[in-house]
């Protein structure tokens, strides 16, 4: 594995990827970002099993590979680097350097970081996007900041440390509540597709990515499957997984 990258970009997919990683992982890999480098560009991935985070940025790929490395080491190392391209190298020559290492180099500055294996990663959940739906970003965006600030942060209802976005034939709405207060939003539908009726929720960390990772005029991709959510634009995916339980009834 051997690419270059700018600094700006280095630091955009690191800020992204690493708002999922866990602050103490249960599993030592959690604690990684996940960097694929292939063609011309390179993709940063990070998880904590709820929330999966990936942002894919532009890069010189001479060698395609992908290695996991320390989110926390890396976010350091990005900080503290010069306005230069920034040198990522399996320091064996090989495609995923988690046995010697990968080499990071920045004008005069050089480190080498110790991840692990790759294939260690957990997967993205696999939703099928054919079956979903298209919307915009802004729209969704200005639901989420509507409702957000209601939910209920105590551990007593987990069901209400959720968002509930209800998706009808003619209309979306999103409702939160700590069981004091009650913010809700209803808007038309405006989308591409049909989706199904559904009762959904999100956890607001999920949603908060939505908020941070696209741009109000981008066009998402919504699908979901039995247990997930997920959201995609071009470059950048969100996937959580869904709270379970019945959301209590906020109408009587």
């Amino acid at each position: 594995m051997r690419f270059s990258i700018t600094r700006e970009a280095l630091q955009q997919g690191l800020a992204a990827s690493a708002a999922a990683v866990p602050t103490r992982a249960a599993l030592p890999v959690l604690s990684n970002i996940l960097i694929h480098a292939e063609d011309d560009a390179v993709r940063l991935s990070g998880t904590d099993m709820s929330i999966f985070v990936s942002l894919s940025v532009p890069a010189e790929v001479s060698e395609a590979g992908v290695v996991a490395l320390p989110a926390r080491q890396l976010l350091e190392i990005s900080r503290v680097l010069d306005d230069a391209p920034v040198k990522f190298a399996a320091a064996d020559g090989s495609a995923d350097g988690a046995s010697a290492g990968v080499d990071i180099e920045c004008g005069r500055s050089k480190f080498r970081l110790y991840g692990q294996a790759p294939d260690e990663f957990p997967d993205f959940p696999e939703i099928d996007f054919a079956g979903g739906w298209e919307m915009s970003a802004g729209e969704l965006q200005t639901l989420i900041e509507r409702t957000s600030f209601a939910v209920s942060t105590e551990d007593s209802r987990p069901i209400l440390n959720g968002i509930l976005w209800q998706l009808r034939e003619a209309a979306t709405v999103m409702v939160a509540t700590n069981g004091h207060r009650l913010a809700k939003m209803s808007r038309e539908l405006d989308v591409s597709g049909s989706p199904d009726e559904a009762d959904l929720i999100i956890p607001p960390k999920a949603l908060s990515q939505v908020q941070k990772l696209y741009p109000a005029d981008t066009v998402l991709q919504v699908a979901r499957s039995e247990n997930h959510l997920a959201f995609r634009s071009a470059d950048r995916e969100v996937f959580t997984s869904l709270i379970e339980g019945p959301y209590p009834n906020y109408e009587q």
